[in-house]
């Protein structure tokens, strides 16, 4: 009897404090976060030693009637470092542009190691989505938040960088 009075008070205070962790964790997870501007992200990418460029005119022939779909975009590439941050008219659209990406990464880039290989991480919480890979010898990342998309690659052991520009627009 003494046991299942002790279950009887334990139970719903082990549940209330489930319930408050799992809310806590969707609470500072799941915010949105910051867009960032072209701006933020060349002045990120100048810092670490890369020369941005504006790409929008570049991409816009590129992507064909699809192309409406870019407001901005700024670049840049070093060897085989980098970086392609675009800002689109939708966050529908940007989705579709991680997506897109996502698909070349895996399926048709070439780069993409075997699966015992590789090193995958996907997030996708409030405005953000997140893929990483990284293989032995390559590191790519496409992040979306809101309306932008980010797109970096490097050789494995370069990444360094890309990975400190991420975080200094806070897409990391």
């Amino acid at each position: 009897m003494k046991g299942s009075k002790l279950i009887i008070i334990f139970l719903p205070i082990v549940v209330v404090v489930a319930l408050i962790a799992i809310f806590g964790f969707f609470f500072i997870n799941g915010q949105p976060k910051e867009v960032a501007t072209v701006k933020q992200v060349m002045s990120a990418m100048t810092e670490r030693g890369f020369t941005p460029v504006d790409s929008t005119d570049t991409f816009r022939s590129a992507w064909g009637e699809n192309g409406i779909h870019l407001e901005e975009s700024v670049s840049f590439e070093l060897g085989s470092t980098k970086m392609h941050f675009f800002v689109t008219d939708s966050d529908s659209f940007a989705q579709s542009l991680r997506s897109s990406y996502f698909s070349y990464l895996k399926y048709k880039s070439g780069r993409f190691g075997t699966s015992g290989t590789n090193i995958e991480y996907s997030s996708s919480m409030a405005n953000f989505t997140v893929y990483t890979v990284k293989t032995d010898k390559y590191y790519s990342v496409c992040t979306r938040v809101g309306n932008t998309v980010l797109y970096a690659e490097a050789d494995i052991d370069a990444n360094k960088q890309l990975l400190q520009i991420i975080e200094k627009i806070g897409y990391n």
